[in-house]
């Protein structure tokens, strides 16, 4: 299965509606988004053009309102940390890379990958037992424009760089 992963879109519709199709064309089943989507129409834009499951954590810069966000069928909202079991990979979502020592509290060590936004800077490193990754940001600051794809069958993960 493959699963996209992006963070820090930051209100740039543009950009976002870019990586969906991009998703489109790859056959993307899943979204983990990584927070700072930040207002309701961003949040809504991106409900109502990927219909399939998207897990999503808060991030310091979203404005939408928790209930608006609990009221989305196809949103599995975390608010600061998550978990998400997808073929048999336990994966961690977070915004914040100083929160994943909440994320193992709360959760336990044993993660197979470990998604985290917020720097903008795509980076993937093995730590312990886990693949630490940031897919980068949406938007399009401080970095190219970027997310991530996640292969479920081979474990491996491809960074996107969306141009224009």
């Amino acid at each position: 299965m493959k699963i996209a992963i992006i963070s820090d879109i930051h209100d740039n519709i543009h950009k976002l509606q870019k990586c969906l199709e991009i998703c489109k064309r790859e056959n993307v089943e899943k979204i983990l988004c990584l927070g700072d989507v930040a207002n309701k129409d961003s949040l809504l834009y991106l409900a109502n053009n990927f219909s399939n499951n998207i897990f999503l954590v808060r991030g310091n810069a979203c404005s939408y309102s928790e209930s608006l966000v609990k009221s989305l069928d196809n949103i599995k909202y975390f608010d600061k940390i998550g978990e998400v079991i997808i073929d048999n990979l336990k994966i961690g979502i977070v915004h914040q890379a100083y929160k994943i020592d909440m994320l193992k509290k709360a959760y336990g060590d044993n993660f197979d990958f470990i998604f985290y936004g917020h720097t903008h800077k795509p980076w993937i490193e093995k730590k312990d037992t886990s693949y630490l990754a940031n897919p980068g940001n949406l938007t399009g600051d401080f970095y190219s424009s970027s997310f991530a794809i996640l292969d479920t069958k081979i474990q491996k993960i491809e960074l996107k760089i969306i141009n224009n």
